[in-house]
């Protein structure tokens, strides 16, 4: 497997608009939920809570080296947002390695760093943050 095609082996894979986040050395997806109190003085001091709005983000942190088209796509989607590739967002699709669980949604980059170390390996890092529904389906 070339270096391009990603990381299969592990957990999972995570492509955006189509293109591998190759090299990674780790992305975490984090899934949300927040709740609104509605404790009152009738609830008999106990604190009562119900589900609300849902979130959703993928962060990581890549090895830097100039063929990963993955880091590519993120460098442009950042430059030229809305004129190269035609949207705001990017479709993300994070799946595990046994293919068990598959997550897709639109995204937006939030954060791109390319950290430069005085020792070490040259990384990128970025945060993508769901614009809206994340559709999972798990076989």
């Amino acid at each position: 497997m070339s270096a391009t095609q990603g990381m299969v082996g592990h957990l999972a894979t995570l492509t955006v608009e189509g293109a591998a986040i190759a090299e990674s050395t780790d992305f975490a997806p984090h899934f949300g939920q927040a709740t609104v109190d509605l404790t009152n003085r009738d609830g008999a001091y106990w604190r009562q809570l119900v589900s609300s709005t849902r979130d959703w983000s993928i962060s990581g942190t890549g090895n830097y080296f100039t063929g990963n088209i993955g880091k590519k796509v993120l460098v442009e989607h950042w430059q030229n947002r809305d004129t190269n590739l035609g949207s705001l967002t990017l479709t993300v699709i994070f799946t595990f390695a046994d293919g068990a669980i598959t997550a897709e949604g639109q995204a937006i980059l939030t954060s791109l760093d390319f950290p430069s170390p005085d020792a070490g390996a040259a990384v990128f890092s970025f945060t993508l943050e769901g614009t809206d529904a994340l559709d999972i389906s798990a076989s």
